[in-house]
């Protein structure tokens, strides 16, 4: 390793709260750019979720200049990713400048050599740097496990039109988006989060209209939790100043029936939650609200619209393309590595046969 290039281990919020400006400048200049491994995001999550859990963020310098991230953290005497969990923070990974990618995994990789901690490193894609370097744990004698997790479906917009796209998708499901939005009653309108007190208003509505719906489903605990709502509440302040934020509310006769919480950076739009009102459950309003979603994206001139994590019926409707997600575990060949080895497969091996019993 370069020896201008200098390692240093944040492990205090305060630490990471002055990182803003440069976080923003190395990020835009990584091939891993996406909304889940912003400043904004990380600290966010880290505010109100970190709970128990110890900041292990790796600083790698060129002299003073800030060339790469490791957004880690470690729960349990495992190191994860910052972000993991509840919220669905996707496309995770190391952060560095294009041209530094060798010198960021370099320090990485014997940073974490020296800490001899367990790695799981989840919702990363195939070509991530941190593959790469559990390839390099590999060799230094790491036990590595590599697997698929979820799938996360997306389309194209560039070049499209919201006539063209359509004409894309199945006639069957053409035919009932076109119904069902031109069906909307005269008193339904669509309301965008503009301003801070569009947003005091939108929010609530989005998490009662979600929580409601799931409510009589089952539950559901993306937005349930105080601390997950406290997370969103003070993201999406944030992201409405940067201007990445598109929460819409579909309201009729003046009440929330639906809405979507979704998100526009650098061109990509983002699906990540919506809610409907179970008074409604008959028009679809779910389809209509998504539907909306896309077309506005669309008129943004966004390049592609991301359904994100999940691989349910609905997203195969839209979205013909998918991005793999998988999961990295390395263990260091100790005896603490070795029983926190077999400890995680059989947990793994138990989810599995309860997942069996539960459904056969």
């Amino acid at each position: 390793m370069d020896s201008s290039v200098q390692v240093r281990v944040l492990r205090t919020g305060a630490e990471l709260e002055t990182l803003r400006a440069e976080w923003d400048d190395v990020l835009s200049e990584s091939s891993a750019d996406c909304l889940f491994l912003t400043w904004e995001w990380m600290t966010s999550w880290w505010r109100h979720l970190g709970g128990d859990r110890t900041l292990h963020l790796i600083e790698v310098r060129n002299g003073s200049r800030l060339i790469g991230l490791a957004p880690f953290m470690t729960s349990r005497g495992r190191l994860e990713f910052m972000g993991t969990g509840t919220v669905g923070s996707d496309y995770l990974d190391l952060i560095a400048r294009r041209e530094s990618e060798l010198e960021v995994l370099d320090a990485v990789e014997r940073s974490l050599e020296m800490t001899g901690l367990t790695i799981r490193l989840s919702h990363i894609l195939e070509g991530s740097l941190v593959r790469q370097l559990a390839n390099r744990m590999k060799t230094r004698g790491y036990r590595v496990f590599d697997r698929v997790i979820n799938v996360c479906p997306f389309m194209t917009l560039s070049g499209q039109s919201w006539d063209s796209l359509l004409s894309s998708l199945g006639k069957r499901h053409r035919e009932n988006v076109r119904r069902r939005i031109r069906k909307l009653p005269a008193a339904a309108c669509v309301l965008q989060t503009m301003t801070q007190e569009d947003l005091l208003n939108n929010l609530p509505s989005l998490i009662a209209l979600h929580n409601e719906r799931w409510d009589k489903r089952g539950g559901s605990d993306a937005l349930k939790e105080s601390g997950v709502q406290a997370f969103h509440k003070d993201f999406s302040r944030l992201a409405l100043e940067r201007g990445w934020l598109r929460l819409f509310v579909l309201r009729i006769s003046d009440r929330p029936a639906a809405a979507v919480y979704a998100f526009n950076r650098n061109g990509r739009a983002l699906y990540y939650q919506a809610g409907v009102a179970p008074e409604h459950s008959g028009m679809s309003l779910g389809l209509v609200a998504l539907g909306l979603s896309i077309r506005d994206a669309i008129e943004e001139g966004a390049t592609e619209y991301d359904l994100l994590h999940g691989d349910e019926a609905y997203k195969s409707l839209w979205a013909r393309e998918r991005r793999e997600l998988h999961v990295v575990e390395a263990y260091p060949r100790s005896l603490k590595g070795s029983l926190a080895m077999h400890t995680h497969q059989a947990l793994r091996a138990a989810r599995t046969m309860a997942r069996y019993v539960i459904t056969s």
